[in-house]
């Protein structure tokens, strides 16, 4: 936010800025978050207890409900750094009055059907919040603002379901299968983001370089 407010009236570095921030968040989040829906099965039990086996599709939902929510978030930083703070309020209105009837009509199938509703809610957000906030305030483009996140999504798609084959040729017990998952998909995601998504694979290579020194 700071950083953003600094130039606020340079909308060309403004919406470079802005898309760096989304690059970079979804580039760590949807790993993060894909890994807990392929690994729900095995992380449910192992960190909650067999009792919350029941939880395990609940858990996966509001993973995808957190992951789109996500990208979402720093709208808000975009907002107060362009002085437009009015636009938050009325667009946290308009999502309040809508929520009790998209719970309500979740409800009728359970918390599952709760939870569906809440990641079709953000599903259907998505593009408003382009349009109406990302849009107006730093003139992002539509195919600029969703290729940005495309990068990391296709990275993780792909060495996720690399992971979750590899774990399912050879059997592992329950807390193995998950370290060899998270390290087989991981390790392939930043060979894959070193030719899909280069700037946030340098950005890293300089943090990494900053701490070495």
């Amino acid at each position: 936010f700071p950083i953003m407010a600094k130039m606020q009236d340079d909308l060309p570095r403004l919406k470079s800025v802005y898309l760096k921030i989304i690059n970079y968040l979804s580039s760590i989040n949807f790993p993060i978050y894909i890994l807990m829906v392929a690994l729900a099965n095995s992380l449910v039990p192992m960190l909650l207890g067999e009792k919350w086996i029941d939880a395990i599709e609940l858990f996966q939902i509001l993973s995808i409900y957190a992951l789109i929510r996500s990208t979402m978030s720093p709208a808000g930083s975009l907002l107060l750094a362009r002085g437009r703070a009015d636009i938050g309020f009325w667009w946290s209105i308009g999502e309040f009055s809508l929520m009790p009837l998209i719970i309500y009509i979740g409800s009728h199938w359970g918390l599952v059907g709760v939870s569906l509703s809440l990641v079709v809610f953000q599903a259907l957000f998505i593009f408003p919040n382009w349009y109406f906030i990302v849009k107006q305030l730093c003139n992002a483009s539509f195919s600029e603002y969703f290729y940005i996140q495309l990068q990391p999504m296709t990275a993780t798609l792909i060495s996720v379901s690399f992971g979750y084959v590899f774990i399912n040729l050879i059997e592992f017990n329950n807390t193995l299968e998950v370290i060899i998952f998270v390290f087989v998909s991981i390790g392939l995601y930043l060979i894959i983001s070193n030719w899909l998504n280069k700037g946030f694979i340098k950005e890293i290579q300089n943090i990494f370089n900053k701490g070495v020194s």
